[in-house]
């Protein structure tokens, strides 16, 4: 049997494999926002209202956003949570983040 972790991973493999065009397009602006336009502290609830607001579609999988702290996970380092802001996301507890 699998673990949480084994399966997580495995989820973000498939999600990864079927949005590598987004993902790649997606690699480009959240680089440029972390360096020019993210606050100190930060979630990717804010990168994606960036992203939105500058062209990028959303992916096929909303887990893709999930990869993208994967990704980067050199460039940003995790410091706490806060709450969520998306209706979508009903308040539930997301990260917040700095830079590395």
């Amino acid at each position: 049997m699998s673990t949480g972790t084994e399966l997580r991973d495995q989820g973000i493999t498939l999600v990864e494999k079927s949005n590598e065009e987004w993902l790649l397009k997606s690699a480009y602006k959240f680089i440029y926002w972390l360096e020019f336009v993210a606050l100190k502290e930060f979630t990717i609830e804010d990168f994606r209202i960036y992203a939105a607001d500058n062209g990028l579609p959303e992916p096929s999988h909303p887990n893709a956003w999930g990869s993208l702290t994967k990704r980067h996970r050199n460039l940003i380092k995790q410091v706490g949570y806060t709450q969520s802001v998306r209706p979508l996301a009903h308040s539930r507890l997301t990260r917040t983040y700095e830079r590395a």
